[in-house]
């Protein structure tokens, strides 16, 4: 290659870098709103200065790249209102829109000063990929998933995603242990980071862990609290949020987040926003359980009171219908002794009637007869009328008997002889009452004891549920 010529014009390295300094400054002489996905912040604790990495991408590829800087107090500003806006802190991994001053250097070359960065616009780009990351799920169909899973009705056993100090956990652990002392409820923790850009990846793993040990649990709590809002995108991330779908087991959350609902607690079994809603929500599931209890037992005991009051009315018109009975078998019995002892007593008087006769009409042949035949005639009949009488005292004694027992069967079913016993008799306008339902709230009513009678107002009458 020939050498150059001395005479031909040329333009120096500082004079090249010198032009394109001016150029830059003339073009470019008011700040302008650049947008570009910031690789990396790059921020220095000890100056508070910050030189993000500043990326374009096509296609995942990397097409332009260049360095920028924000000065301290620019940072503090910018960081301040980044994190009211969005909820998240200024970070690497995201597109920005940002105001910058573009500035050249022979030495140091091309660099963008940023001076504001637009909070809204990433906020609108964060909007957008939580929309995709819930019409995928739906398209997937899995965003329902999880709440048709069957709750447990008493959910005594929970594996709880926090962190050990988290306020959350305190707050969880404190109702569980006082409005729910009274239940046997079992709580694991599995520790994990609950907020950040590792935060989704952690409560994923977690999820996946305790779904290993499905059978051991009921349902998995994710607590967080205690803390600001900042760093709370994790919960729209996508995988977590399909983890939560997917998992066999319940999901409840209470992350403490009161603005915007996060998608994993939109896919959530069920959300409570502080991890205190959560806790009184599993105590509350006890507390219905026992209700149902408490109405079953009352239920059963209105039952069993209802069926006691059957049986003693039972008894009653038992007692009463073999009290008649009895007296209709003693009358029956009266009469028929009183006939049989008329019978004895007529055949008697026919069997000496008829020997006196006979008697009568031996008496002329037995005037011839000795004294001594006749006294053994008379002693003969002395024995015959002796043991005539001894049979009929006999009978009479026989049936005397029969008819002490069965006064005493009567004796022991009258009504005064039941009362000692124990039992009442409840009366209505006179008449017994057999059944609740014919009592009306305000009736009065009358009870029948051994030693009075008691009269007393139905205030509330529970009726048998069937």
């Amino acid at each position: 290659m020939p050498a150059a010529n001395n005479t031909n014009k040329f333009l120096t390295l500082s004079e090249i870098l010198s032009q394109v300094r001016i150029v830059v400054a003339r073009e470019f002489s008011m700040p302008i709103w650049i947008k570009a996905d910031m690789l990396k912040l790059n921020h220095y604790s000890a100056s508070g200065h910050a030189f993000p990495e500043l990326v374009e991408k096509t296609n995942g590829k990397v097409t332009a790249k260049c360095q920028s800087m924000i000065w301290a107090d620019d940072l503090q500003r910018i960081a301040t209102n980044f994190r009211q806006v969005t909820g998240k802190t200024l970070s690497d991994g995201i597109e920005i829109l940002f105001r910058a001053e573009i500035r050249f250097h022979e030495q140091f070359g091309m660099r963008l000063r940023i001076i504001d960065i637009d909070a809204q616009y990433t906020l609108g780009q964060m909007a957008m990929e939580r929309k995709k990351t819930i019409e995928k799920l739906k398209t997937e169909e899995l965003f329902f998933l999880n709440k048709q899973i069957s709750l447990a009705e008493i959910p005594g056993r929970l594996a709880i995603i926090s962190a050990a100090t988290s306020r959350g956990m305190h707050d969880l652990k404190n109702i569980i242990f006082t409005a729910g002392a009274a239940y046997k409820i079992k709580m694991t923790l599995f520790t994990a980071v609950l907020q950040g850009a590792r935060g989704a990846e952690t409560i994923a793993s977690r999820i996946l862990q305790i779904g290993k040990r499905a059978d051991e649990f009921d349902a998995i709590l994710i607590i967080r609290g205690g803390g600001d809002d900042t760093g709370m995108d994790c919960y729209d991330d996508y995988a977590l949020a399909r983890t939560v779908c997917e998992c066999q087991l319940p999901v409840i959350t209470g992350i403490g987040h009161s603005t915007n609902e996060t998608v994993t607690e939109m896919v959530a079994h069920t959300n409570k926003i502080t991890p205190t809603d959560v806790a009184y929500f599993v105590v509350g599931k006890f507390s219905e359980q026992l209700m149902r209890l408490q109405d079953l037992t009352a239920q059963l005991s209105a039952q069993a009171l209802m069926t006691i009051a059957e049986q003693e009315q039972f008894l009653q018109d038992l007692a009463q219908s073999v009290s008649e009975i009895a007296r209709e078998e003693f009358q029956q019995q009266k009469d028929f002794l009183m006939q049989a002892g008329n019978i004895i007593q007529q055949k008697s008087f026919q069997k000496v009637a008829a020997a006196t006769t006979k008697l009568d009409s031996s008496a002329a042949e037995l005037r011839t007869a000795s004294q001594r035949v006749i006294m053994t005639q008379q002693h003969r009949t002395d024995m015959l009328n002796s043991s005539l009488s001894q049979h009929f005292q006999s009978f009479i004694r026989k049936n005397n008997s029969t008819l002490d027992i069965l006064e005493s069967k009567v004796t022991m079913l009258d009504p005064q002889n039941i009362l000692r016993r124990g039992y009442s008799i409840t009366l209505h306008e006179g008449k017994i009452v057999k059944s609740g339902k014919a009592l009306k709230d305000g009736s009065e009513i009358e009870t029948v004891l051994l030693d009075g009678r008691v009269k007393s107002i139905v205030q509330k009458n529970k009726k048998d549920k069937k």
